[in-house]
């Protein structure tokens, strides 16, 4: 009996470890099923997010298509009313000019009416009296320029190109609606700092500290004649990128170097209180511009160490030099030109003679600056100054010193025979 008890107990025990298993397999199962269950709901969860970012996009789209179309009704109005303010002003203007143009009219005739019924009175009580001219009226007067005509210039308010009457003085561009209207003068004082920007074709910038004006000639001719007058008036020019271009960078390097250390030329020498020094040789030649290649007269100064060149000799504020310590050259031209070459630059030279220009040589030559004859063929009587040998005799009492001074003597007087069989050649 004991025996049957235990084994049920045994088989019991049995049952229930297997029970404890099922249960524990069980459990795990439904804890997989719980992770199942929470991916599938983080996964609609995710999608029903997704859907709503959808919605959210599509209503941006068409909240843009909307203001980019209010954009665009607006961008129209406000074409319109820029056109319809134009057209306001384009009538404004006519009738202020109407209204001006008959006061004035109006002005001159009463001006007219007075003088003459007072010029009658008089004549009429005192006979045999000379009567002087009547004036026609009282307006300003159009000033004498160093160059008018006209430019079209660029409004400033509707950016149209009208076309206007320029007077240049030695400081001040004045300009008008006509050359018969002086009453509404304009100007730009030149006075301060102004640049003249090339732009292309007949097109030239006048760039003030307040104001850029847009200018057009009739043709770059007439353009380059204005830049031109502008330059003697002190106007700096800047060349545009197209003429920019056309330097060379091996001179555009050597500017740079000699700005920055100042060696072989002083471009601008600017003084408190510039004077003219008082030189070796002085004279007026006619020096090419760089920009334009047209030929200025400029008044020249030598000195021992530098040659200074003026706009004119009463104007030292404009004082420009050239260092003649450095390697300077002289290559002669045909007639009274010759070209002064350093290592930045070479200036075209014109005097007013051939015998002015072999006055300057002769002085530059003082200086140590090497002279180029001029090429030309080569006549019998130069190839026969070329093969001539120079012989130099020593005498008892002469030392090296002297020797070589005969030399260089020898060489100068050779070298200047030489010269002038070439001019008389030409």
């Amino acid at each position: 009996m004991s025996d049957a008890i235990h084994h049920s107990i045994e088989y019991y025990k049995a049952e229930l470890s297997k029970k404890d298993e099922i249960i524990e397999k069980l459990s795990k199962e439904v804890d997989i099923l719980k992770d199942k269950q929470q991916e599938h709901n983080l996964e609609s969860t995710l999608k029903s997010r997704e859907r709503e970012l959808e919605n959210q996009l599509k209503e941006l789209k068409i909240q843009y298509q909307e203001l980019s179309n209010i954009n665009y009704n607006l961008k129209i109005e406000n074409e319109n009313i820029k056109i319809e303010n134009e057209k306001l002003l384009k009538d404004l203007k006519k009738k202020e000019f109407k209204v001006g143009e008959n006061e004035e009219k109006k002005e001159v005739t009463d001006v007219r009416n007075n003088r003459q019924n007072s010029l009658q009175s008089q004549e009429s009580a005192q006979e045999g009296v000379e009567t002087a001219s009547i004036p026609e009226a009282t307006d300003p007067l159009i000033p004498e320029g160093i160059k008018t005509g006209t430019l079209y210039k660029q409004s400033q308010l509707l950016k149209t190109f009208n076309q206007r009457y320029f007077v240049l003085t030695k400081d001040t561009l004045y300009y008008y609606r006509s050359s018969n209207d002086p009453s509404n003068e304009k100007l730009i004082d030149l006075s301060s700092d102004c640049n003249v920007k090339i732009i292309e074709g007949a097109k030239f910038d006048l760039e003030t500290k307040s104001r850029t004006y847009t200018l057009i000639a009739d043709s770059e001719e007439e353009r380059d004649l204005w830049i031109k007058e502008l330059e003697e008036c002190n106007v700096n020019v800047v060349p545009s990128e197209k003429e920019k271009s056309t330097f060379s960078k091996k001179t555009e390097e050597a500017t740079k170097h000699e700005i920055s250390k100042s060696e072989n030329e002083d471009d601008i020498n600017i003084q408190q209180n510039p004077v003219i020094p008082e030189g070796i040789k002085t004279g007026n030649l006619h020096k090419q511009s760089q920009l334009l290649k047209t030929f200025n007269q400029r008044y020249f100064v030598l000195t021992k160490d530098k040659l200074y060149y003026y706009k004119s000799s009463n104007d030292p504020s404009s004082q420009k030099s050239i260092d003649l310590s450095f390697d300077c050259k002289i290559k002669m031209g045909e007639g009274a030109k010759f070209d002064f070459e350093t290592k930045s630059r070479t200036y075209k030279l014109i005097a007013d003679s051939e015998e002015e220009r072999d006055s300057w040589i002769k002085e530059l030559k003082k200086c140590n600056v090497i002279v180029i004859p001029y090429e030309t063929k080569k006549s019998s009587s130069s190839k026969k100054i070329e093969a001539t040998k120079l012989e130099v005799p020593k005498g008892e009492n002469e030392n090296d010193s002297d020797i070589q001074q005969s030399v260089d003597n020898a060489i100068d007087n050779t070298v200047d025979k030489s010269v002038d069989v070439v001019e008389t050649s030409v």
